[in-house]
């Protein structure tokens, strides 16, 4: 069994969601119903109005998965919460125990006792926070949460895909060699995102899209 570790990952502040790959947008464009549609001199072919605006869609998910990468297991909240116990406390151990010989070279305002004594309040806040940790529920794994982030972006492209005539069906036959577009479309969104999931996935994850949403036909 994989030990936990402390990750500290913070609070995804300043941090920027994964972009999409341009061989992607250029890959959705040969989806759109209407390939021998005449170019916009202002908004260009209607294949990329339709790739843009699936891929607005997708990206509401790409977001979602950004947030989810920073929830920790309770193993893994119990692994930080260990990792930086011990590391207050040994800086604490630290401070107090300083050589005369480094303490004189510090400048005159510096005070190592006065940090050492947060460092020792904060400690008491740290250690409070145990049972509390203990008692945290078991979170879904990663694969479940991907799961369900997947059956909503489906539901989103899906009603895009819609919108634009594609039927959506749930096929995919390695005998025959025949995967739907709906099915295509997701994999290549999830392949560029990281789901790694394979056509049978896909095409299991259209079929709850469209128990979950009836307006997708």
């Amino acid at each position: 069994m994989t030990t936990a570790r402390a990750k500290y990952v913070g609070d995804g502040a300043g941090k920027k969601t994964r972009a999409f790959s341009e061989s992607l947008k250029q890959n959705l464009r040969i989806f759109y119903p209407q390939q021998n549609a005449v170019d916009c001199p202002v908004f260009g072919h209607p294949a990329d109005a339709f790739a843009n605006e699936v891929l607005a869609q997708a990206h509401r998910s790409v977001s979602e998965l950004m947030f989810h990468e920073l929830d920790l297991t309770k193993a893994e909240i119990l692994a930080e919460y260990t990792d930086l116990l011990n590391l207050l406390t040994k800086a604490n151990r630290k401070l107090r125990s300083l050589s005369v010989d480094l303490s004189k070279l510090f400048e005159i305002d510096t005070d190592p006792l006065e940090v050492a004594d947060k460092i020792s309040r904060l400690i008491d806040h740290v250690k409070r926070a145990e049972p509390t940790i203990n008692g945290l529920p078991t979170k879904p794994k990663t694969s479940e949460i991907q799961h369900e982030v997947a059956v909503e972006m489906a539901i989103n492209v899906l009603r895009v895909a819609n919108k634009y005539g594609i039927k959506v069906v749930a096929t995919y036959d390695a005998n025959f060699g025949y995967t739907s577009d709906a099915v295509k479309i997701l994999k290549a969104i999830g392949d560029d995102i990281g789901f790694r999931f394979s056509e049978v996935t896909w095409k299991n994850i259209v079929i709850q899209a469209k128990k979950n949403a009836i307006d997708i036909r």
